[in-house]
C-alpha cells in the first residue's frame, strides 16, 4: 500500500511538471511551447521491480506508456533516455514472475502496470 502511495505521489509530481511544459495536462500546448519534448518516468527509470509508466510530451501530443508483461517471467520496461521514451524487455530474477497492479493518479485510473514480484 505504501509503495502504491509513493508511485501515486511521484506520478502527481511528474504530471505537474509536464503540465508546465505542455500548457496543460489535456495535451493542449501553447504556441510558444510547440516542439518541446519531455519525458518522465513514474518509477524513476529502468526499474523492473517497481510498476510505472512513462509520460511524454512532443509538441502538442502526449503519450502514456505503462510497463507491461513480456511473458510470465519478463517485463517490458518503459524508461526515459534524455527526453526520449525507450523500452526493453528484461527477465525477472529467479523465483520471480511478472505481476500487474493498477496505477492511479488523483482518482484517475491509468491502467495496469507490470513489475517483477
Amino acid at each position: 500500500m505504501e509503495r502504491n502511495a509513493g508511485v501515486l505521489l511521484l506520478a502527481l509530481g511528474i504530471i505537474v511538471i509536464l503540465s508546465l511544459f505542455s500548457g496543460s495536462f489535456s495535451g493542449q500546448a501553447s504556441k510558444e511551447k510547440r516542439g518541446v519534448n519531455t519525458c518522465a518516468d513514474t518509477d524513476g527509470g529502468n526499474n523492473i521491480y517497481s510498476p510505472g509508466a512513462v509520460i511524454t510530451v512532443t509538441g502538442d501530443k502526449q503519450g502514456y506508456y505503462t510497463d507491461r508483461c513480456g511473458g510470465t517471467l519478463s517485463v517490458v520496461e518503459n524508461y526515459c533516455e534524455g527526453n526520449k521514451r525507450r523500452f526493453k524487455e528484461s527477465f525477472c530474477a529467479e523465483g520471480m514472475g511478472c505481476m500487474t497492479t493498477t496505477l492511479y493518479d488523483g482518482g484517475n485510473r491509468y491502467g495496469a502496470a507490470a513489475y517483477c514480484g
